[in-house]
């Protein structure tokens, strides 16, 4: 895909699912995925969103999309290992008509994801270098910015409330599910070139048994390029992140430091953002990226013929 295509769509964009697609069942509004709730199933939606610093900053094209097609990609590469809700995905013929949308088994969702670090970066290297705990725990002196951990720190985290008490046998089996599948994650980052450096994992119950119902997202996750691994360790933010963060980088040419109203972002980099994002599916994925989608409108309607097909059975 080149950055021509992704200029002409950059209006071509699903910011929220309209209320009228659910037909009346509710809707679920997540960061970026949308969930219509139906009784036995549920329908996700991936809209084109983009959510970072704990805040939507605007809407990339194909984003939704890709979403969708990875969501789908590693649950399939990780169905071993835990099981997973998944019914049909994005290219199942149940679903023509978009490319955004997964058709899932019903879950009963834990009000915490479980984030699995292998390196000190990002936030974990904010967080030790002002002398705070990572992960629940007080880390040694001396470690350096990227450094790989002996062992990934596994902890919960609480989405928009205080932490709670997690019942030990179900976080025994959890720690345990998600260490099995960042492994299995870096193994296949690893083969495409790729360090998963840290990840967040959504579980959802199903009679008791916990499902991974979210991984290894682009949302939820960092990668890093392999190769220029060994020769920027050990200095400051210089990994080569795989989605390449135009738009981080353009936020801090404004100034923009996390607080308050972020600036819109120009075309430009929502364009250059989209065009990361695609090359960042074909990487993992090892599959030319060629959009499925029929457009925003065309899309909700053949949302709205799903639910009415497979969520409320007529």
């Amino acid at each position: 895909m080149t950055l021509d295509r992704v200029e002409s769509s950059l209006g071509a964009v699903l910011e929220d699912l309209p209320d009228s697609s659910a037909l009346g069942l509710p809707i679920q509004r997540g960061r970026v995925l949308e969930r219509i709730r139906g009784r036995d199933l549920d329908l996700l939606v991936a809209s084109d969103r983009l959510w970072a610093l704990d805040r939507v900053l605007g809407t990339i094209p194909f984003k939704g999309e890709v979403q969708a097609r990875l969501l789908a990609y590693w649950l399939g590469a990780c169905g071993d290992l835990c099981p997973n809700p998944l019914l049909e995905g994005p290219d199942s013929p149940v679903l023509a008509g978009t490319a955004r949308a997964c058709l899932v088994r019903r879950t009963e969702p834990l009000p915490f994801r479980v984030r699995v670090r292998g390196y000190l970066a990002g936030e974990a290297w904010a967080d030790y270098q002002a002398g705070r705990k990572v992960s629940g725990l007080n880390l040694p002196e001396g470690l350096r910015p990227s450094e790989k951990f002996p062992i990934p720190l596994v902890s919960p985290e609480w989405e928009g409330q205080e932490a709670g008490e997690v019942r030990s046998g179900l976080w025994d089996e959890l720690e345990e599910l998600a260490l099995a599948l960042f492994r299995r994650g870096q193994e296949l980052a690893s083969e495409a070139g790729l360090i998963l450096v840290d990840s967040s994992y959504e579980f959802g119950l199903v009679e008791g048994r916990p499902y991974v119902c979210d991984l290894h997202s682009l949302e939820s996750s960092h990668y890093w390029w392999a190769p220029g691994y060994p020769s920027l360790f050990p200095t400051v933010d210089a990994q080569r992140d795989l989605d390449g963060e135009a738009w981080r980088h353009w936020l801090t040419r404004q100034g923009f430091d996390g607080r308050g109203q972020a600036p819109a972002l120009p075309d430009q980099v929502r364009a250059e953002t989209a065009l990361a994002y695609v090359q960042a599916f074909e990487t993992i994925t090892g599959d030319f990226f060629e959009s499925k989608g029929t457009g925003p409108q065309a899309e909700a309607e053949a949302i709205g013929r799903i639910v009415e097909r497979e969520l409320l059975g007529s």
